[in-house]
């Protein structure tokens, strides 16, 4: 993912979960990779990423992925 965008609060009308992915994450990783380590983070909290509208992957404070 190359194009760099800038959201606030007011983009988000639900909940929405932050999953850090900083000890998993490494360049040039792929989308499905970081689905899998996104995942493996979003598992240890289901209960409350499944009321969420959107789960983002974040990389020393990055958002490296979007996930519905």
């Amino acid at each position: 993912m190359n194009a760099n965008y800038q959201l606030s609060v007011k983009d988000f009308s639900g909940p929405v979960a932050i999953i850090r992915v900083n000890t998993l994450y490494f360049d040039g990783i792929s989308d499905a990779e970081l689905l899998d380590i996104t995942r493996c983070y979003w598992n240890r909290n289901r209960e409350k990423a499944e009321q969420c509208e959107l789960v983002l992957s974040a990389y020393r404070g990055e958002v490296k992925g979007v996930y519905i």
